[in-house]
């Protein structure tokens, strides 16, 4: 809810926020543009010395975006089992960047992309 602004060290104060039964707070709409927090964006809070807190709108993505990122299309997910050998393999020298893993086996190439 917004109150009178007053400035302190080139900083506006003036919003003021409720803490619910809860314990949840709710931050107000120009608060939340300032920030620049999307509708079902995230905002990370760093907790600082003396009570203080700092908020950010989150820039990063969910860990969980990483999953299947070095998949190729038309291949199989590989066992732990077959990702510790190839690990190994590649770690002992096994294994030249120019040939295929012997616990993978080299992916279908598709034709790139032409666009006119």
């Amino acid at each position: 809810m917004p109150c009178s602004s007053t400035k302190t060290r080139g900083v506006r104060h003036d919003h003021h926020v409720d803490r619910h039964r809860e314990g949840q707070i709710t931050l107000g709409k120009e608060a939340l543009e300032h920030l620049g927090v999307q509708p079902g964006g995230k905002v990370d809070v760093d907790l600082l010395r003396g009570g203080r807190m700092r908020l950010r709108a989150s820039r990063g993505k969910p860990i969980e975006t990483i999953f299947g990122l070095l998949a190729e299309p038309g291949t199989r997910p590989r066992s732990i089992e077959e990702l510790n050998e190839a690990t190994a393999a590649g770690w002992a020298g096994d294994v030249k960047f120019d040939e295929p893993s012997p616990a993978f086996e080299p992916p279908a190439r598709t034709p790139p992309i032409r666009r006119n």
